[in-house]
């Protein structure tokens, strides 16, 4: 056999695995230059000033009297930024940000783990749309840019807060729930988002409920999910009360907070249309199923997916979020991407058809 055969033998047989590392590759060199610019120019001061609290955990993780909550209980990226600072994270250059007697080592730290994160939600979209889509490396690719260049892809990951890891946490239990695999992994994960994020386990209870009653087929699976999602919030409910370390937590939970957030919606209404404006992938999802509406090829996912952008919206709400609900929702992007690429994926269907 000569060597130009065996080598075509041996790219056919790996295809997989050459689009797969191409895939990471594209989106690491797309990315790369948001870490550099975040950490270049962006300041926690305007805007940001929970990172003054995350930056305490940062430096002493597992401390419940190092923040208010709920800030307090998301340990995971606490622990994951502070092993990253302790390995020697650190790049020496001039910054816009600067404070008084803070670590900027535990700064890049804070955003290099988010950076990381963030990647990885991507790859993890591009390989559910690789392996949905038939391996179209194309749309696979565009599943991932779009995680990458949505809204709070830089107005939230990449700010030394703790969305990357969230997005990463929910992209891991998404790609669990579309596959309809490993739901051990799927309930250990949201059990475990109980100490990174709350409104992980809202999604997923809300995603849950409506795959049981829609999807029978699949009721053994979404039944220990919606069960796992409730006990995760519950849970959380429970650190709030009785974590005396916690302060600020009495008032938030109580009922005249929710009715005095329900009385001032409409005081709070430019926040929210700031919030819908924000969601550019959602907007971007909407157009074009808007265009193959004629189509009709709305599933389960779909309705599971929308349920939890509903379910975080009303949250964000009642919790008086203003034009944070975007941020909160936004958690979602990852799912939005896949079914983004799912509607382009209709259209260049449509136009080979009446091509040929």
């Amino acid at each position: 056999m000569d060597f130009r055969r065996l080598l075509k033998q041996i790219v056919l047989g790996n295809a997989k695995y050459i689009d797969s590392c191409f895939i990471f590759l594209a989106l690491f060199l797309l990315s790369y230059p948001m870490l550099y610019f975040s950490y270049k120019y962006f300041t926690p001061s305007i805007g940001y000033s929970d990172y003054f609290n995350y930056y305490k955990m940062y430096k002493d993780p597992l401390d419940l009297h190092a923040a208010v909550s709920p800030l307090v209980f998301r340990q995971i990226s606490a622990i994951l930024t502070n092993l990253t600072y302790n390995a020697g994270a650190h790049y020496n250059t001039t910054i816009v940000y600067s404070a008084n007697k803070h670590d900027m080592g535990i700064f890049f730290s804070a955003l290099l783990v988010n950076y990381v994160a963030l990647l990885g939600s991507a790859t993890l979209v591009s390989a559910l749309i690789y392996g949905a889509l038939r391996r179209n490396l194309p749309l696979a690719l565009v599943g991932g840019v779009t995680v990458l260049l949505s809204f709070y892809a830089t107005g939230g990951v990449l700010t030394g807060l703790t969305e990357g890891v969230s997005w990463l946490i929910f992209t891991l239990i998404f790609l669990c729930v579309s596959l309809r695999r490993w739901l051990v992994v799927a309930i250990g994960l949201i059990l475990l988002s109980t100490f990174q994020r709350e409104t992980i386990s809202i999604a997923f209870l809300a995603m849950a409920a409506v795959g049981f009653f829609t999807e029978k087929k699949s009721r053994l699976y979404f039944a220990p999910l919606m069960a796992a999602s409730l006990c995760s919030f519950l849970l959380y409910i429970a650190m709030n009360i009785w974590i005396s370390a916690a302060p600020r937590h009495g008032y938030e939970l109580s009922l005249q907070f929710v009715i005095h957030n329900i009385e001032n919606i409409r005081s709070n209404s430019g926040f929210l249309l700031q919030s819908i404006a924000s969601q550019n992938v959602l907007v971007l999802l909407l157009g074009v199923m808007i265009i193959n509406s004629k189509r009709r090829v709305i599933d389960v996912e779909y309705h599971m997916v929308f349920a939890a952008v509903a379910a975080l919206t009303i949250l964000g709400i009642l919790a008086g979020e203003g034009n944070s609900t975007g941020r909160i929702v936004a958690i979602l992007t990852p799912a939005l991407a896949v079914l983004f690429a799912r509607q382009l994926n209709i259209i260049s269907a449509r136009s080979e058809a009446e091509l040929a």
